[in-house]
């Protein structure tokens, strides 16, 4: 029963039998700082947006000055930038009343109101969420509709961008999850 307590239990029983050096099991858990700091950061960028551009551009700097993540091949705040529009998308469709499609249809607003890039971003995410979740048949129809009509492009989840543009993409994409905010609170008013 004492062991149920013991945090390192597992590792003990892993690194007894193993034959890999200890510290690969927390290799993961050694790169996670620069991911966490890069969702803070951005957060933080998004909450100042609205109110303070200059300091939400400053954030997305301080994003950018993160590692660069060799074994993912990732820059961390370019992947932290996408996740924070897909989660908050995502958490809005699952949160939904079943045949409340304002989520969607915010999303759609959004998406057909921005740039190209912002419609590349928006368009990824929709195209995830519509192959991951099990939505009712009118609203995967309108979203493969939304879909069909808007050209692919690169985007955080999946290109390599030159800095310059790299922080323009991650502005583009905190202003995205901005309006989607506000398009989704005018549906709801």
């Amino acid at each position: 029963m004492t062991d149920d307590l013991d945090p390192l239990s597992n590792f003990r029983g892993l690194a007894a039998f193993s034959r890999t050096a200890p510290y690969r099991y927390f290799q993961d858990r050694l790169r996670r700082p620069h991911w966490e700091m890069a969702a803070n950061v951005l957060g933080k960028a998004r909450r100042v947006l609205a109110t303070d551009p200059a300091k939400a551009s400053a954030y997305v700097d301080t994003a950018l000055r993160l590692p660069y993540d060799e074994i993912e091949e990732q820059e961390p705040a370019a992947l932290e930038a996408h996740l924070m529009l897909y989660s908050l998308v995502s958490d809005v469709a699952e949160e939904s009343e079943q045949g409340d499609p304002a989520w969607l249809d915010a999303a759609i607003e959004v998406m057909e109101a921005s740039d190209p890039a912002g419609r590349a971003e928006m368009r990824v995410v929709l195209d995830v969420i519509g192959h991951d979740y099990k939505l009712p048949a009118t609203e995967l129809r309108t979203l493969r509709d939304a879909i069909a009509r808007v050209e692919p492009g690169p985007t955080l989840h999946d290109d390599d961008f030159p800095a310059d543009q790299l922080k323009e993409r991650i502005m583009a994409v905190l202003e995205l999850c901005q309006r989607y905010d506000d398009t989704l609170e005018e549906y709801y008013r």
